[in-house]
């Protein structure tokens, strides 16, 4: 699982809640869920919603 850099903002939220990603977003401080959404890819190689899907769907390891 790729990790999120601490204090950024937590990737818990978007796992965790059923939130939106425009509310998670507003709530990490962001004027715009696509802004926060660039900044989650790029230090996470994921957008939220696709992050979510793969924490969120078990390992068929």
């Amino acid at each position: 699982m790729t990790s999120l850099p601490p204090g950024l903002f937590t990737g818990v939220n978007v796992v965790s809640t059923n939130r939106s990603i425009s509310e998670i977003a507003m709530n990490c401080g962001f004027q715009s869920a696509s802004y926060f959404s660039s900044i989650f890819r790029n230090k996470t190689g994921l957008t939220p919603q696709n992050y979510r899907k793969k924490v969120r769907t078990p390992s068929h390891s």
